[in-house]
């Protein structure tokens, strides 16, 4: 299990550079809903990545995509001590757990810490990872479930999360000429959340007037 993202100082936003090549494929599924069940999108896909908020338990459509592993998922995080915990993360390879042919190959979990510091950098620093472990196991299709729940106002909005995935996309093809061989990059959301989350993913404007991740290179 790793452990990313914490603690980093602010600094300002740098300068855009410009993209060596076009973005993957960036798409929405309007697919979860106040009743949780399995859907083909959890499966049809690479690399699911799926989130924690420190000290609770998984519940929802994680709880069912677990039982449908077998306990895998459930394993995995005890006997790594996953607790969600900021910046902490763990990678399943279904197909090393013996559950091949299931897809997705990989499951991604990233810990984003309790939920009353839930804010901006956290979305950030969990978008960096997945970018980083999409290009590490050099898979093609990356799909994010992203509860609107989870998004409060008072935190960060839904079009500021698409805006911010929009922009660590950017930051990754200017400094690195690509995202190994990603191609496409789906958010499961509500149907509601859909509208939000695309005007965000439309925004090629930096939200944050400072960039809190120093990972970033202003040079």
């Amino acid at each position: 299990m790793n452990n990313d993202f914490k603690g980093l100082p602010i600094v300002g936003f740098p300068p855009k550079a410009p993209l060596c090549c076009p973005l993957p494929e960036i798409t929405t599924a309007p697919v979860l809903g106040r009743k949780a069940k399995l859907v083909p999108e959890f499966f049809d896909t690479d690399m699911l990545v799926l989130t924690q908020t420190e000290g609770t338990r998984a519940g929802g459509y994680v709880k069912l995509l677990d039982e449908h592993l077998g306990g895998a998922i459930a394993k995995a995080k005890e006997q790594a001590g996953f607790r969600g915990v900021r910046g902490s993360s763990l990678l399943l390879d279904l197909d090393k757990e013996g559950l091949n042919p299931a897809r997705p190959r990989y499951i991604f979990l990233v810990g984003l810490g309790k939920y009353k510091d839930f804010a901006l950098p956290v979305v950030c620093g969990m978008t960096r990872m997945v970018l980083e472990k999409a290009a590490e196991l050099l898979v093609e299709r990356v799909s994010i479930p992203i509860g609107s729940n989870r998004l409060t106002q008072e935190s960060l909005n839904l079009i500021g999360t698409g805006s911010i995935i929009h922009c660590r996309l950017e930051e990754r093809y200017a400094q690195h000429g690509g995202i190994g061989d990603l191609k496409e990059l789906k958010i499961l959301c509500t149907p509601q959340a859909r509208k939000h989350l695309e005007e965000g993913l439309r925004c090629s404007t930096p939200r944050c007037p400072i960039c809190p991740d120093l990972r970033i290179d202003r040079k």
